[in-house]
């Protein structure tokens, strides 16, 4: 009995691309950052958009932003090489990456609050393309060199009846907040602002509050009471106590509204 190998083993009855996408180039996008504003933040807030809520509410004025474009998707076949099946098939995979890799404009706001402290609030929208993710992530740590403290909030799905954690950075604020134990962890664009960071040895100007919630990544629902806390430990120490009492009661009857709106669905 002779047992021959295949030389190629046959391509699986699923997979209908030709193409591999793991054997394309990644793309990588032009990252720019603009701000017009005199005076030099010592605040910097990140927040990802699953808590937009936050920055929706707060006072604030557009100072600037940072867009995000893939140059590589505006190259099109030339006319003269017109061809039917090519085009066709060209034009629907441009429409395939222009959803997959979209222009994106982040906005930069100054909170109107903030007294002598002034401090810059940036919401940022979940990156499917983790390159991207980390190249704004840079970008953003770039952004004010000198500020003196940062705070990035994180969603995770905590246990124990916890609402907020904290991630361990040596910043010294938030001494009432619980340490964020294992087998927690984040991700996102918080996570990859801290590193941006700590690569620049700034770990410790760094404050990451991570709040309960549950939900594919980049897509998660925060619960209520985590944002409440979350936004009173962290907008205690950015804005004056008039101005945060007035914020936190404004961001209260804001989230309520919007918890019972989503859960007062039925299931059928």
């Amino acid at each position: 009995l002779q047992i021959k190998q295949w030389a190629e083993s046959q391509a699986a009855r699923h997979v209908l691309d030709d193409e591999d996408e793991f054997q394309q180039e990644p793309l990588i996008p032009q990252i720019e950052a603009s701000i017009d504003f005199l005076q030099p933040f010592e605040h910097v807030l990140v927040v990802p958009s699953t808590m937009a809520v936050i920055i929706q509410t707060l006072p604030k004025t557009p100072v600037g932003n940072i867009s995000v474009r893939y140059l590589q998707l505006d190259s099109s076949l030339p006319d003269e090489e017109f061809d039917d099946d090519e085009q066709l098939y060209a034009a629907a995979n441009m429409d395939v990456s222009r959803r997959k890799y979209p222009d994106t404009d982040i906005s930069l706001y100054a909170v109107s609050d903030a007294g002598n402290k002034p401090a810059l609030a940036i919401l940022v929208p979940h990156f499917s393309n983790a390159i991207t993710e980390k190249l704004v992530a840079k970008k953003i740590a770039a952004l004010v060199p000198d500020a003196k403290a940062w705070f990035a909030f994180a969603p995770c799905q905590l246990n124990n009846g916890v609402s907020i954690s904290k991630l361990d950075t040596f910043s010294g604020l938030f001494p009432g907040v619980p340490l964020l134990q294992p087998p927690h962890f984040i991700t996102g664009i918080s996570a990859a602002v801290v590193s941006a960071l700590a690569n620049q040895g700034k770990q410790d100007k760094v404050s990451v509050l991570v709040l309960n919630s549950e939900g594919h990544p980049g897509f998660e629902k925060v619960d209520a009471d985590a944002i409440m806390d979350a936004a009173t430990e962290a907008f205690g120490e950015t804005l004056p106590p008039a101005s945060s009492a007035e914020f936190l009661k404004k961001l209260s009857g804001v989230v309520r509204k919007v918890n019972s709106a989503s859960t007062s669905g039925m299931y059928l």
